[in-house]
């Protein structure tokens, strides 16, 4: 029996050279881009059908939040023999981006593609709606859970300086990184399945040997290996500004290498596996 090409493969489109292929890919960016509503809808239909029958809704995602960042906030002060008022308000800004943004969207971009298995398949829509749709999705996530942090401030009587506008510019480079993030896996794992495994490890790994639930200032001298992990530059670039402070020139110079490396190797993979994935899916 033969079967038809997928709605968003061209019979002809294997067969293009390199300059076709990077055309047809740029065609898939800008139209996934012009596309930001409809991916916000099925953002926001995620969101919804993932909560549907609750009583509370997305409301358990603050909840739930706001109980870890207080049990875990406290349990690690005592331990590390810190201070609350100056640790709870760190926790819950780390807590907050990592868990409700980074390492959602480095986990999901491995199943960005492969989850939308079915819209792929029933309409011609670029690739790249379904990366809009993920980062939009956990875009949700962190609104809901930003709550937390800015409790948090108000309870202990902290409040933003004009420096904190710079978490701005930090987020756009985290943006632009989990686009890239979910080029990257979501097309290598869209081939290989046993690789989200791989990465749920590494991510775990990097939670601990990344200033997320202790600082820096923790380590002493050897604080200075912390500019080896890019992670360490792209939390400083957003954390830094909403605890009062600006970020070094160093932060900013890892975290844009770092960004740009990876939106380079995005580009020669999706590149190379854009007509591929509607087959591997």
């Amino acid at each position: 029996m033969q079967t038809s090409a997928p709605a968003n493969m061209s019979e002809n489109e294997p067969n293009l050279p390199v300059r076709g292929l990077s055309l047809m890919m740029m065609r898939d960016i800008s139209g996934g881009l012009s596309m930001s509503r409809y991916a916000a809808k099925l953002a926001w239909t995620d969101i919804r059908l993932r909560y549907k029958g609750s009583l509370l809704g997305p409301l358990w995602l603050t909840l739930s939040f706001a109980v870890m960042v207080v049990a875990m906030g406290i349990v690690y002060a005592r331990l590390f023999q810190i201070d609350l008022v100056g640790y709870l308000p760190y926790t819950a800004i780390s807590f907050a981006i990592w868990f409700s943004w980074f390492s959602p969207v480095v986990m999901e971009s491995c199943g960005c593609f492969t989850a939308a298995r079915a819209q792929i398949f029933a309409a011609k829509l670029p690739l790249t709606v379904q990366i809009l749709r993920t980062l939009i999705r956990n875009s949700l996530v962190l609104a809901h859970v930003i709550l937390v942090p800015i409790a948090v401030f108000i309870w202990f009587g902290i409040t933003l300086k004009p420096m904190a506008l710079w978490s701005l510019v930090g987020m756009a480079v985290w943006v632009a990184d989990g686009f890239a993030v979910c080029m990257v896996f979501g097309s290598i794992c869209a081939r290989y399945r046993d690789i989200p495994q791989i990465i749920g490890a590494v991510m775990q790994i990097a939670f601990y040997v990344t200033p997320i639930i202790w600082q820096p200032e923790q380590i002493g001298e050897d604080s200075r290996w912390l500019r080896l992990n890019p992670l360490f530059s792209l939390l400083t670039i957003v954390r830094a500004p909403l605890l009062g402070s600006m970020p070094r020139a160093e932060n900013y110079f890892v975290a844009i290498l770092f960004s740009l490396v990876l939106i380079g190797l995005a580009l020669i993979v999706f590149r190379a596996t854009r007509s591929k994935i509607p087959y591997w899916i």
